[in-house]
């Protein structure tokens, strides 16, 4: 028996309007989640006006200076925070010109470990980084135990970012570690001339061995940068 054309017809409309309530239904969806989330029923409009929100916005630190200063001025009576800050930002600006040159910049008081580590950086790096602009520095963290201490800056910053000819702007949070070697039995941490960067791995010289510079207890006198990295 066959179906008549007439009901044949009828199963297609009824599908067709099915699926245009189905549409509808689904972009009503679409539309309220886009607001809820994004302020924006247009959910492509949305997601970029979020995007642009999201790299104006500059990344929160996770600082502690109120608890941290006391505790360290007690153990380091004439350490200035902020020229130590200074340092960090001066550091990570050296850093991102070293990127961009692709060629070692001079940071003082670096450490061997972090010399490697940043000329790594420099023989892998693609991209090249412009605007950098530093917003606050803030201390994260500090440790004094076995002879070694530590202190972690955290630093928020932005720039843009250069990769195969597209520039996207970046927020962007970076921690700066310094440390302070009062126990010479912790003495495996590598440290570097301060007038030609020479590795000075020998406790207690008087003169770096490339240069002659004088070094007058580097190892129990000055805060190094150790470590340089995103977080």
């Amino acid at each position: 028996m066959e179906i008549p054309i007439i009901i044949i017809l009828l199963l297609v409309l009824a599908i067709i309007i099915s699926l245009i309530f189905f549409v509808f239904y689904l972009k009503n969806k679409i539309d309220h989640f886009s607001n809820l989330f994004f302020g924006n029923k247009n959910l492509i409009e949305g997601i970029k006006a979020q995007e642009v929100e999201y790299s104006e916005t500059p990344k929160s630190l996770s600082g502690l200076d109120s608890v941290l200063t006391p505790k360290i001025n007690k153990d380091f009576p004439n350490i200035n925070i902020s020229e130590l800050k200074s340092s960090a930002e001066n550091a990570i600006l050296e850093y991102y010109h070293s990127l961009n040159d692709h060629k070692l910049h001079k940071i003082s008081h670096m450490t061997t470990k972090l010399t490697n580590k940043i000329q790594e950086d420099i023989d892998s790096n693609k991209d090249t980084y412009s605007s950098i602009k530093i917003h606050r520095t803030v201390l994260n963290s500090y440790d004094n135990k076995k002879g070694l201490c530590k202190i972690t800056l955290q630093t928020g910053l932005e720039y843009y970012k250069n990769h195969d000819n597209n520039k996207t702007k970046i927020q962007d949070r970076i921690n700066t570690e310094f440390i302070y070697i009062y126990d010479e039995k912790q003495g495996n941490i590598s440290l570097n001339c301060p007038n030609c960067g020479a590795p000075i791995k020998e406790l207690g010289i008087k003169a770096c061995p490339y240069c002659q510079t004088g070094i007058v207890e580097m190892f129990s006198q000055t805060w190094q940068i150790d470590d340089i990295y995103h977080k």
